[in-house]
């Protein structure tokens, strides 16, 4: 675990201040845009004006548990979120909502941003509520002459199945993989944490770290009031319950 750790933070200390890509910002497993299981510090539809809004709908299938997990989430004035998602599995059918404001830069302009958020899990069949409050910084570089974005998250998670003592933390890397042969269309997405988007399914003698990976095809990437994107995914790689998930979201600017 600790070559993993080692090896995401070799792989943000290389990504420099030079001009990026934009990542796909759709809703990853949990709902909030971000990587796969970790929320990054940009919107949904983020560039699109502070007037307008975006709304994005998605379902991806979970191999653990044979899950459907559908979301939708609204992007508002170019810098706000506010989300919903089911997870509906054979023993742990649960609902989430989130909400994440992006608050620098202001503009939404610039290689870097900030982002305040809360999520809130429900496990409708063990009855319990998760709360997490979280920070998340996001910033673009390159990374082996490939545009990349690199985020980071800081929460705290409170409620049920949760410890006093205990801090949340993320990274993870969105890649342009290989722009010259698949002209931007395609980005490697990854992420570790200590904590879990599907927090209601774990107890705390099971919250390991989680590490995800997988690839995001951006179909409709150069279309500026329409978004859809597919993910394939390996999901909880370092854990006896590793998967796979595979998913698509569709979303529209107004």
């Amino acid at each position: 675990m600790k070559k993993i750790i080692l090896s995401i933070l070799a792989g943000c200390a290389l990504l420099s201040s030079t001009s990026f890509a934009a990542a796909f910002k759709g809703p990853g497993l949990g709902g909030a845009s971000g990587l796969i299981g970790i929320p990054s510090a940009r919107t949904s539809w983020e560039g699109s004006g502070s007037t307008s809004m975006g709304l994005d709908a998605g379902m991806h299938y979970l191999s653990q548990g044979e899950a459907m997990a559908p979301k939708m989430l609204i992007t508002l004035f170019d810098r706000w979120e506010l989300g919903g998602m089911y997870l509906g599995q054979n023993n742990a059918n649960a609902f989430g909502l989130n909400t994440k404001f992006r608050f620098l830069p202001w503009t939404g302009q610039g290689n870097s941003a900030l982002a305040i958020g809360y999520r809130m899990d429900n496990g409708l069949t063990t009855s319990s509520t998760t709360h997490q409050l979280y920070f998340t910084t996001t910033y673009g570089g390159q990374f082996f002459g490939m545009s990349a974005e690199s985020t980071m998250v800081l929460g705290k998670s409170f409620g049920d199945f949760t410890r006093s003592g205990d801090i949340d933390f993320g990274m993870g890397f969105e890649l342009d993989f290989f722009p010259s042969l698949f002209k931007g269309y395609l980005h490697w997405i990854n992420d570790f944490s200590n904590f879990s988007w599907n927090a209601w399914s774990r107890s705390t003698s099971t919250n390991r770290g989680i590490f995800n990976t997988g690839w995001r095809i951006a179909v409709l990437k150069n279309h500026s009031k329409l978004k859809f994107d597919i993910d394939i995914l390996g999901t909880d790689l370092l854990d006896d319950n590793r998967g796979f998930g595979i998913g698509g979201v569709f979303g529209l600017r107004f």
